[in-house]
């Protein structure tokens, strides 16, 4: 497998980007998309990387404004530019490979961006690993360190793990705005009963609403999926799908 990384460059900031290639031919190439205050370097992107190379498959992940190695300042993480980068990542897939078949492994946030650009990346196959469905309720309930109150009076609040970013509360905003869409193809979404960020519940009721959402739930999982065999259910589950 052969590892690549390169940038993509725009008017205002580059996406950093990192491709893995199997060694052979290319049938099918990924996208893979991190979550909040993740980035491209997620573990278990990497795994994914490793199997779906004797697929005959690539995956290429890249960070998102504000996140990993991205020169963006932390005013520019708003969903608008989160957007712009997933779709110039899939052009930029399509321009570099016209003959594969195309998919997308998109993790919690990555998974609520997806779901927005959903009319725009129809011939791409989709697996959800937790999607945000609930992502604007989530962000001020669960993931920012202080009180909703807070956030809003001092206009956003640090958030992050390795890399640190201001979160302003326009990217709040965004998010009430901003309102996830179903696309009509067949999609996968796989998710943990017992999730602390995004409620499985929350989940369950649109596979009800959507017959075209099949859902592939990891009995006593939380969002992070970090108990042993979560992962590999995941990858195998991943593998079947785009292999389908």
């Amino acid at each position: 497998m052969e590892i690549k990384e390169f940038n993509i460059e725009l008017a205002e900031y580059s996406i950093p980007c990192k491709l893995f290639t199997p060694a052979g031919n290319i049938n099918r190439i990924i996208l893979g998309v991190h979550g909040f205050a993740g980035d491209k370097e997620s573990s278990v992107l990497e795994t994914l990387a490793e199997q779906l190379s004797s697929k005959e498959s690539a995956l290429i992940c890249f960070d998102f404004p504000a996140h990993g190695k991205s020169s963006a300042p932390d005013s520019f993480l708003r969903v608008e530019t989160c957007i712009q980068s997933l779709m110039k990542v899939a052009e930029y897939a399509k321009d570099h490979f016209p003959e594969c078949e195309y998919g997308i492994f998109a993790t919690s946030f990555g998974g609520y961006i997806t779901l927005l650009c959903s009319d725009k990346l129809k011939n791409f196959r989709k697996i959800l690993r937790a999607p945000a469905v609930t992502m604007a309720n989530s962000f001020v309930n669960k993931i920012i360190p202080v009180s909703k109150e807070q956030f809003i009076r001092d206009g956003g609040a640090v958030c992050g793990f390795e890399r640190k970013m201001f979160v302003s509360t326009m990217f709040y905003e965004d998010l009430i705005k901003y309102q996830i869409k179903i696309p009509k193809e067949e999609i996968l979404i796989i998710h943990g009963t017992e999730d602390d960020i995004i409620p499985y519940s929350a989940v369950e009721e649109l596979t009800k609403a959507y017959p075209n959402i099949k859902l592939f739930a990891i009995e006593g999982a939380d969002h992070r999926f970090k108990k042993d065999g979560e992962l590999m259910q995941i990858i195998e589950k991943t593998i079947e799908w785009f292999g389908k």
